[in-house]
């Protein structure tokens, strides 16, 4: 995989901020922790968020990338 952006969004759809950005990935799994944190190590407030990843593929370079994304709440 050419690149992995973990990007973090507020249940409303306002972007809080990248939290990962991966390059030149291997084939296998990969798993990341949720902290309770945002992308400035300052704490979440509660509520509802999501995780939105966005993976392009190493060719062709014009592919565009495959998303997901997961929803989780902070109490």
């Amino acid at each position: 995989m050419r690149r992995l952006d973990v990007l973090l969004y507020t249940a409303a759809g306002k972007y809080v901020g990248v939290m990962a950005r991966l390059r030149d990935l291997l084939p296998g799994a990969y798993s990341f922790g949720i902290t309770g944190r945002g992308p400035t190590s300052v704490q979440l407030a509660p509520g509802r968020y999501e995780l939105r990843f966005a993976a392009w593929p190493t060719l062709p370079l014009e592919a565009k990338p495959t998303r997901a994304q997961i929803s989780f709440t902070i109490q």
